[in-house]
Formats: structure tokens, C-alpha cells, sequence
């Protein structure tokens, strides 16, 4: 049984803040090298460090639920991958983060790795899909 409040389960609930924030950093700095304002680049920082904090939740409540999962479930090695690609994306967008920290050729480093955490974030987005669209995991039954 997944973690829930009032009935929904919370790692959906939480889950769209990260992939929003993490998302947003690449665009916000593509942005700022077009119009060579320096604000989006800090708003690139920003969302990277936002999105890498709201993770932190998201992560945790869904360990809880692949915890709760039965063993020998058939989602397990589904969620098993889930997790990792997540995990990796976290790990590659943290490397993005402290690459800013360089200088100039730091920034380019940050968005490289921030194109490549995208990457790994749409599959593990995926991934998650499958297990409440194939798998149900997380979903009430239908009680008409």
C-alpha cells in the first residue's frame, strides 16, 4: 500500500515538482546566452537547486511505496529501474548544479549535463507511467 493523503497517494503528488523545477534550468539558461542577461542563469541555478530539494520528498515517499510493494510483485523490477534511472537523473542534474560553480566553462558543462539528466528524467518518467498506467500501482479500484 502506497503512502497517501486524503486517499491519493503522495509520491504522485509530489513527484511533478521536481520534473517541472529540474526541467527548467536548461531552457532558463538557453534563454539567457540568447539574450545575454545574466538573470537566467541565476534562475537557472535557482531551479536546479529547487528542483534537487523537492527530490528529496519525492524520493523518499517513493521508497516507501517500492518498499510496500509484495515481493515477487510484477512492477518490482519495473520499480526497481524506476528507481535507479531517477536516482541517476538526481545524480547527473547534482553534477550540473556544482559544475555552475566553475566559472564559465562550468556553465557550459552545467547544461550539458543538464540535457543529459532530461534524458534520463523523460525515461524515468516513463518508467513511473508503466507503473500506474500498466502496473495500477497506486490507483483505487473503480467502485461503481
Amino acid at each position: 500500500m502506497s503512502l497517501r493523503l486524503f486517499g491519493h497517494p503522495i509520491h504522485s503528488q509530489v513527484v511533478h515538482f521536481p520534473i517541472a523545477l529540474l526541467s527548467l534550468a536548461l531552457p532558463a539558461d538557453l534563454i539567457g546566452f540568447w539574450r545575454g542577461d545574466p538573470f537566467w542563469h541565476t534562475a537557472a541555478f535557482w531551479a536546479l537547486a529547487a528542483g534537487l530539494l523537492t527530490a528529496l520528498p519525492t524520493a523518499a515517499t517513493g521508497l516507501a511505496d517500492f518498499a510496500a510493494l509484495p515481493k515477487e510483485h510484477l512492477a518490482e523490477s519495473v520499480a526497481f529501474r524506476h528507481m535507479l534511472v531517477m536516482l541517476t537523473a538526481v545524480s547527473i542534474y547534482t553534477a550540473s548544479l556544482l559544475a555552475r560553480t566553475w566559472g564559465a566553462h562550468g556553465l557550459l558543462i552545467s547544461d550539458a549535463l543538464a540535457a543529459a539528466g532530461q534524458l534520463v528524467l523523460i525515461f524515468g518518467a516513463w518508467l513511473g507511467g508503466e507503473l500506474v498506467f500498466r502496473h495500477h500501482l497506486g490507483m483505487v479500484p473503480d467502485r461503481r
